[in-house]
């Protein structure tokens, strides 16, 4: 690019941060509420023109072990707030400004300013253009070749604006390099991409300062929820750290902010868990558990304990794993564990998972250390141990993927059925309710709500989260993993959380509603990061972003609450 007008005069002035910014022209014509003409396939033929709203500006990617990677040299993509697009004049034949252009930099030198009165041959400016395509399930009808349509104008600050796809890391890095800075202390919540201002089409979202690996979110998003824990009769509870563990509720103030404000209940994600509790047969540490539940009760929040008995090999103390007597005496030790764990806390907490995940993926019990020792005996025997250790509290039975496997699901029926014969004290079932965005179906949540229903037990949603990524899914085993969080991935997941909630309302009967509890506070702590995904790349499971503001999911809930619809909408 020349610093120099249409008839090839050359300026006489430096010119910097020139932009190119998208439009909707008349003339000469793009596709309706795009900046997009000339749209075709392969084979010359029209291309799906409803597929041009989809094209995404970004900056220029390259593969990197399968994953789009910013690559430094070509990230021109700039993007505007809705004041500034407004603000740019509209020459004859554009009908319309979007929020998103790309920027011009100095080839030869550095930064964004062109040289005064450049010679003849000195194209000192340099642009790319960078979009990503819809790809169609036919490659013969992919979008391959289209131009854009631009306004160009001088913007008015040298900046550089983070897109969805890079670590602010990278965006700084860039913008270093060019002299920038990084957005210019902008904020920018919503860039429309197509369709007019007061419906857009396509939009990016969420291209502040803040980086995904610190949690996304730049407090654009209001979800309007003054308190949720206020739209529910029954507890309305949120997974915590405690103790010494790095946000534990009792000393971190932006998860006390949080929590006083949306919740009735808390559950310790692990500091009631066995080996924190009952390290050694004739020692009990009650410390860290007495801090969080001493203040949940002077903040009027209520505690469902977890949990009495639990198989996982990490939480089971070393003298469980050495137990050498016989059955009765196996028996007998656990009975001590909980009456002396469930009495100390008698008249504190609100409830317990006294026996979590017994059951098998496919069906039957797991074949556990408990189960070796005394077989499914000790279910039963913790369950009375625990009401005559403390008989106000309510005493569930806590499992995964029971709305999603039927086999289980039937073990968990004929276990019920059998405590119900045989006299058992049980008051309710927690479904932990790990779900994906697409599975399973609300019809299956409902119908396995329903089993539990029709027994006459509580029903708790007991850790509920919903990852935008699936590992077991076909999309992402095939490469398609959403690395950035995007407005459009936090409406669909808004509405996902809605249907969750919905089907509870929808099945449980007010009665036997024991509780919602969405498992953790914001999405950087979730325990999905490093357990689900390895830590391989982010992801956004839960209601609050990394600096706690509000998420769509958290509106989502919201509506389930109050019987409004589940949509994808702002």
């Amino acid at each position: 690019m020349r610093n120099a007008g249409m008839d090839g005069v050359p300026s006489p002035v430096a010119r910097s941060n020139l932009t190119f910014v998208a439009v909707d022209a008349s003339s000469p014509e793009t596709i309706s509420g795009t900046a997009v003409r000339n749209f075709k396939r392969f084979d010359g033929s029209g291309a799906d023109v409803t597929l041009a709203p989809k094209l995404i500006p970004t900056v220029g990617m390259t593969l990197i072990n399968g994953i789009p990677t910013v690559n430094a040299s070509q990230a021109d993509f700039q993007a505007l707030t809705t004041a500034e697009a407004s603000g740019i004049g509209q020459p004859a034949g554009v009908r319309d400004v979007f929020q998103y252009g790309f920027v011009v930099r100095n080839r030869t030198g550095s930064g964004r300013t062109l040289s005064a009165n450049p010679g003849v041959d000195q194209y000192d400016g340099l642009v790319t253009f960078a979009v990503r395509l819809p790809l169609q399930a036919n490659p013969i009808n992919d979008p391959y070749s289209f131009s854009l349509v631009f306004e160009v104008v001088e913007d008015s600050a040298n900046r550089v604006t983070r897109v969805p796809e890079e670590t602010v890391s990278q965006a700084q890095s860039r913008a270093t390099a060019l002299g920038a800075s990084l957005v210019d202390g902008t904020t920018i919540c919503r860039v429309r991409v197509a369709g007019p201002v007061t419906s857009p089409i396509t939009t990016l979202y969420d291209l502040g300062v803040t980086s995904t690996a610190a949690g996304g979110g730049n407090g654009c998003y209001d979800a309007g929820v003054a308190s949720l824990r206020a739209l529910a009769t029954f507890p309305i509870g949120v997974g915590v750290d405690g103790g010494y563990e790095a946000h534990s509720l009792p000393s971190t103030p932006a998860e006390q902010k949080i929590v006083e404000k949306h919740f009735s209940q808390v559950t310790p994600g692990n500091i009631m868990k066995m080996s924190y509790l009952h390290p050694n047969q004739n020692t009990y540490d009650f410390a860290q558990a007495d801090e969080l539940v001493n203040y949940a009760a002077a903040h009027g929040i209520g505690v469902h304990a977890h949990t009495l008995i639990w198989h996982s090999d990490y939480q089971v103390p070393a003298f469980m794993k050495s137990f050498s007597g016989d059955k009765a005496a196996f028996l007998a030790m656990l009975d001590d564990h909980v009456k002396n764990i469930a009495s100390h806390y008698a008249g504190r907490v609100q409830s317990w998972d006294v026996v979590n995940e017994a059951l098998n993926d496919g069906g039957g019990y797991r074949q556990s250390l408990f189960y070796q020792h005394a077989g499914p005996d000790y279910i039963e025997r913790a369950f009375s141990a625990a009401r005559a250790a403390d008989p106000d509290a309510l005493l569930y039975y806590n499992d995964y993927n029971m709305e999603s496997d039927a086999n289980k699901l039937a073990s968990l029926t004929t276990m019920l059925d059998g405590f119900k014969a045989r006299g058992v004290p049980i008051d309710g079932v927690g479904f932990q309710m790990h779900v994906s965005m697409d599975y399973p179906s609300v019809n299956q949540i409902e119908a396995s709500l329903k089993q539990v229903v029709d027994r006459g037990l509580k029903v708790k949603i007991s850790e509920l989260d919903i990852p935008i990524n699936n590992p077991y899914g076909s999309a992402y085993q095939s490469g398609d993993i959403k690395t950035a969080y995007t407005l459009d991935l936090g409406l669909a997941q808004k509405k996902r959380y809605c249907e969750v909630v919905k089907a509870y309302m929808d099945t449980v009967p007010a009665s036997q509603r024991g509780g919602l509890v969405v498992w953790g506070v914001s999405d950087p702590n979730s325990w999905l990061i490093p357990f689900l995904f390895n830590n391989r790349h982010d992801d956004w499971p839960l209601m609050f972003d990394g600096r706690y503001h509000d998420k769509p999911a958290l509106r989502g809930v919201a509506d389930a609450l109050t019987g409004q619809a589940c949509t994808t909408s702002w």
